[in-house]
């Protein structure tokens, strides 16, 4: 069973003898239950085919996001052990086996195309498939089809039953090394002289670095002083709080970072990036770029959207020259910055640090949840383009209700209990 497109269901059905008749499985008559994704697996239409003492369930645990998810962000994927337990209810549940297939798939071959036949060695390792590997694997030969991958995938599908720390120890071995960045000592003295902790520690010690290198050091100090006046002003009303400095830190930050051109050119040319590129693809690879820059795209004469289009390899040295021009970010001399949108991106910034510090002149116990709440506004704010302007949009209108919360917030009800006991 897989979603992409649509839910696809096969019954398939082997018997030492010829059969006539359908090859439907009737409900509660299903040995093998085996799902290649999850979400279409725990339909309760495709449950009915299972019995608890009968079924054996082999279940990739991958999330694929459904078309709703990728347009509405506020869907959710559901929680897989919920997914899980609700498959386990039916089926034989000690011995069923559930693992992110595409994941270790990928992982192996640098392909999700591998993913089905590693999902079969799962399921016959497990025992379910009644019939020899040799005769699984000449099927995959007489396929004729990326019979090499096909057939190591169904053997380390097998493996992944036999012995699954292996399988990730082989995966290990090839994955990208992730190096964690060393701060700079400029960042470090920015982060330090903010003496936070915890989680709000955590939040500067990524976006101090990632601002200086984003724009200068002065851009994140100016960053640092708002999120100084944020603690001081929480420490003071609500002592041993942080959530406010929380997201002051998170939402200052995501506006301050907006992606314009300099932006994308310096992330596409972080050397970083270059080195996941290349562990992903060691023999080779070419890159196209689908861009819409304000300052030079076209629009749709019917909807008014900027049109992107695509650029060759050699886009990647126009980058390389752009990162160079990053301090005329804002200034007069921004040729990309003169547009409706960046405009509107860098007052948004100074519209966020004057209401950051109108809360924190008005914050007391009885609002601070709404302070949080207000300060959080630019989370809804996604995308790019007309679709960031929408979001824009829906922000304003969300932090017009968050206002009049923060401005009214409702009574305390344990002082209303003490008041009505005097």
């Amino acid at each position: 069973m897989a979603q992409k497109g649509g839910a696809v269901i096969s019954d398939i059905k082997i018997s030492h003898e010829p059969f006539t008749g359908s090859n439907k499985v009737s409900d509660g008559r299903t040995d093998l239950y085996l799902g290649f994704d999850i979400l279409n697996a725990t339909d309760p239409k495709n449950l009915d085919k299972c019995l608890p003492e009968r079924t054996i369930a082999v279940v990739s645990t991958t999330q694929t996001p459904t078309g709703q998810m990728v347009s509405n962000r506020k869907v959710l994927f559901p929680v897989v052990v919920d997914l899980t337990a609700g498959i386990d209810r039916v089926t034989r549940k000690a011995d069923n086996v559930f693992l992110d297939g595409q994941a270790l798939a990928e992982g192996l071959f640098a392909d999700a195309m591998a993913t089905n036949n590693f999902m079969v060695g799962v399921a016959f390792q497990a025992g379910t498939i009644p019939l020899k590997a040799a005769s699984i694997e000449t099927a995959i030969k007489n396929s004729g089809v990326g019979v090499e991958q096909s057939l190591a995938a169904f053997r380390w599908g097998r493996m992944a039953v036999v012995d699954r720390a292996f399988v990730l120890a082989e995966i290990a071995k090839y994955a990208p090394k992730v190096v964690v960045p060393q701060m700079s000592a400029t960042a470090r003295a920015i982060v330090d002289g903010l003496n936070a902790g915890g989680e709000l520690k955590r939040l500067l010690e990524v976006r101090v670095p990632d601002l200086i290198d984003y724009q200068d050091e002065a851009y994140a100090k100016r960053y640092a002083e708002v999120i100084k006046r944020v603690m001081a002003a929480e420490a003071k009303a609500v002592p041993g709080q942080s959530s406010l400095a929380q997201a002051a830190a998170r939402y200052l930050y995501k506006l301050m970072a907006y992606k314009d051109e300099y932006e994308v050119a310096r992330l596409h040319t972080d050397p970083a990036f270059t080195a996941q590129l290349e562990a992903m693809f060691p023999h080779g690879y070419s890159v196209k770029y689908n861009l819409a820059p304000p300052a030079l795209a076209a629009r749709d004469p019917r909807t008014g959207h900027l049109i992107k289009r695509q650029f060759g390899s050699w886009m990647l040295s126009a980058f390389k020259w752009l990162t160079r021009f990053k301090g005329l970010r804002g200034g007069s001399m921004d040729y990309f910055g003169n547009t409706e949108e960046r405009r509107q991106e860098r007052q948004m910034i100074e519209d966020y640090i004057r209401e950051l510090d109108d809360i924190c002149a008005r914050l007391n116990p009885a609002n601070h949840a709404a302070a949080v709440a207000l300060a959080s506004v630019p989370d809804e704010i996604r995308g790019y383009g007309h679709v960031k302007e929408n979001s824009i949009v829906e922000a304003k209108k969300l932090r017009e209700q968050r206002m009049q919360a923060f401005q009214n917030p409702a009574p305390d009800r344990r002082e209303a209990v003490v008041r009505a006991m005097a």
